[in-house]
């Protein structure tokens, strides 16, 4: 009796419960791992379970909160196609249209140099340090610069609480500036000081109308107002 009772307690000291972070779901993992067979030795091995406790995710992945969007792609041919039902997955940096109810059709960077959707201007970027291309919305452009906003997706951690327990996951989309200048692509900080360096020597007036019309140099909608002016002067 002894010994059953020994050998349930090392079977039971072998199987081991974790709640790890997945956006997957209900997932059951087993691993087996066998060590090296040598001398036609039999392999000792250890079996560990563990349980990744179902998660939800609240939030989107989709830059909209809906699917009433209608935009314009437009190829490297210069082409231009309207779409409805458009949206931009952030998470997989493309731009999709909805089908159906369960599936979308994903529009590949390779066939598209800018697309048009609610009066955002999206256009591909080849990135300095990254291979590939990747879409970024143009908040300001000039002759000389571009202002671009690049998206990106990451899922916050739900919160344990004693009396409701998990809570759920959540998408968070965020943001990065940055300056487009000579086919160089680098970090910039989204405020006023570093704005007004953009304007170069027209800053003064740049900022006289900004004042004069109540821009805010924190806001995309009115930077925008403030390249388009400085292209007009």
């Amino acid at each position: 009796m002894k010994k059953i009772i020994f050998l349930v307690l090392i079977l039971m000291s072998s199987v081991s419960f974790s709640q790890e972070e997945d956006a997957g779901g209900d997932t059951f993992r087993n691993t087996l791992n066998l060590g090296q067979v040598a001398n036609d030795q039999p392999a000792t091995a250890t079996f560990a379970i563990s349980y990744i406790a179902p998660t939800s995710i609240d939030g989107s992945k989709y830059l909209y909160d809906d699917w009433k969007n209608v935009g314009v792609l437009e190829t490297a041919k210069n082409k231009k196609y309207r779409i409805s039902n458009l949206n931009y997955d952030v998470q997989k940096d493309v731009f999709v249209s909805k089908v159906s109810k369960d599936s979308v059709h994903e529009f590949s960077t390779v066939n598209f140099k800018k697309i048009v959707i609610n009066n955002k201007n999206f256009k591909v970027v080849h990135k300095n340090d990254e291979n590939g291309s990747i879409f970024m919305e143009v908040v300001g452009e000039s002759k000389d610069v571009i202002l671009l906003k690049d998206y990106k997706l990451t899922i916050r951690g739900g919160v344990f609480s004693p009396t409701t327990g998990q809570g759920n996951d959540e998408y968070v989309i965020s943001y990065k500036y940055y300056l487009e200048k000579n086919g160089r692509i680098t970090p910039m900080k989204f405020k006023k000081s570093e704005l007004l360096k953009v304007f170069g020597s027209r800053a003064d007036e740049i900022k006289t109308f900004a004042k004069k019309n109540k821009l805010s140099f924190k806001k995309d909608k009115d930077v925008k107002r403030l390249f388009l002016h400085y292209n007009n002067l």
